[in-house]
């Protein structure tokens, strides 16, 4: 799931996915953009860290979890791509 914009209160911000928290930041201020984008990044890897992540093969289209990967939860069972 990737980072994506939002807005909270009229401010501009980013949130992981659809489920995140809008970290908002200053207009015309990169510092303040860099701090919100990253607050989202690590928000994802929190929530990542506590959620199984479906996988669709960019080859084939066949879906699978992470936890059903074995030892390279990326390489597709069906067709063999490496979806890393």
């Amino acid at each position: 799931m990737p980072v994506k914009e939002c807005e909270l209160d009229g401010k501009s911000g980013y949130k992981w996915g659809d489920e995140g928290k809008c970290y908002t930041y200053y207009p015309n201020n990169e510092s303040s953009r860099r701090t919100a984008k990253k607050s989202a990044l690590i928000q994802g890897l929190a929530i990542e860290n506590f959620i199984k992540l479906d996988i669709t093969c960019e080859k084939c289209g066949w879906v699978w979890n992470t936890s059903d990967g074995g030892n390279d939860p990326y390489v597709c069972h069906k067709c063999g791509y490496d979806n890393k």
